[in-house]
């Protein structure tokens, strides 16, 4: 029994190593729900999925795992910086808008998201 209960226990801090902090960001989906998607049918696409599904476009029935378009966002926005952090004072509002920064970091995202597609 004392060694089924230290395997499982062992197991489950084993599990929690690996655990990726997760977050649903509002400012990610009101950004992406004002964004011009133009002629751009991935971003189209991605609008009307967020539209439709909220959190649910970019994360699983838990808020705290991302599904394939969420992993696709966050490494989209990361890029090469290893060290990427999310930056709570870019996207705060201010005067009820986002700044110009937070939206292009969006953007840019999403167009990083299908560029490896094509």
């Amino acid at each position: 029994m004392k060694n089924s209960l230290l395997a499982l226990a062992s197991l489950a801090f084993l599990l929690g190593l690996f655990v990726v902090d997760v977050n649903a960001r509002p400012a990610y989906k009101a950004i992406i729900d004002a964004m011009d998607a133009g002629d751009d049918e991935n971003a189209a696409g991605l609008k009307a999925a967020v539209k439709e599904k909220k959190c649910g476009a970019c994360h699983g029935k838990k808020k705290s795992m991302r599904n394939e378009a969420g992993m696709k966002l966050h490494v989209a926005l990361k890029g090469d910086n290893e060290d990427w952090k999310y930056d709570k004072e870019l996207y705060k509002k201010a005067d009820g808008k986002y700044s110009d920064a937070a939206v292009k970091s969006i953007a840019d995202a999403v167009k990083a998201m299908f560029a490896e597609e094509e």
